[in-house]
């Protein structure tokens, strides 16, 4: 707040050593003109990703600067993915999280674990087809048609019920008939994991804002 600025020195007078190892990758480069800017930009991306073969990111709201940088990077064969403006919250982990989040404030239902489970980045470690098909077994034999399956309750033992009831009635639906034993098994072995995966997100207790997050990035992590 305005009427604080000037004790900004103070308040950091106690933090010299926390406030240098927070700098201490950071660097200051004075271009001459938005060209060099762009390629000094690009540069340190090749470099980065030549010496650590890992990934990185360019974070700015100049789409001019960042197409520069782009056609630098081209000049070098060097392949990136311009999310063109797009919010770093709607894209890969980030809008999982969100749907995680929803999921938990809607209290589990149907339709926010459905959402969640249909993102692209929620596999529990299988190949994505496969999740799909588990995940969609799910929906089809444990929420569909049953009104009071509306949340997460019970689901593995909902499920493993509904499969008995399926295989000795005659006239149930050709969609549910059709379910193979490795759908079952599939379906029922990802309600398991559902189960505890969002089991440590139910609890109702006063935890520590710190046990939340964590909680959430051990949720997010298994989910994908």
């Amino acid at each position: 707040p305005a009427a604080f600025a000037d004790q900004w020195s103070t308040a950091l007078k106690d933090a010299k050593a926390s406030v240098l190892e927070s700098l201490d990758k950071v660097e200051l480069v004075e271009a001459t003109d938005r060209q060099q800017e762009a390629d000094v930009i690009a540069l340190r991306l090749r470099q980065h990703l030549a010496e650590d073969n890992g990934k990185a990111a360019l974070i700015t709201p100049d789409r001019d600067l960042a197409t520069r940088v782009k056609a630098a990077l081209r000049r070098w064969n060097v392949s990136i993915d311009d999310s063109a403006g797009e919010p770093l919250v709607h894209s890969g982990h980030a809008a999982l999280l969100l749907l995680l989040l929803h999921t938990v404030e809607d209290n589990f239902s149907a339709t926010s674990l459905f959402a969640m489970l249909h993102h692209h980045e929620c596999t529990f470690g299988l190949p994505r087809q496969e999740h799909v098909k588990h995940a969609r077994t799910l929906e089809l034999a444990g929420f569909r048609g049953l009104p009071e399956a509306s949340n997460l309750k019970d689901l593995p033992q909902r499920l493993a019920l509904r499969r008995k009831a399926i295989l000795n009635e005659p006239h149930a639906h050709p969609l549910l008939q059709i379910i193979s034993e490795d759908m079952w098994a599939g379906a029922i072995t990802l309600a398991h994991q559902l189960e505890a995966v969002l089991k440590p997100l139910q609890a109702n207790t006063m935890r520590p804002f710190a046990e939340h997050i964590d909680s959430l990035l051990l949720a997010l992590n298994a989910l994908s």
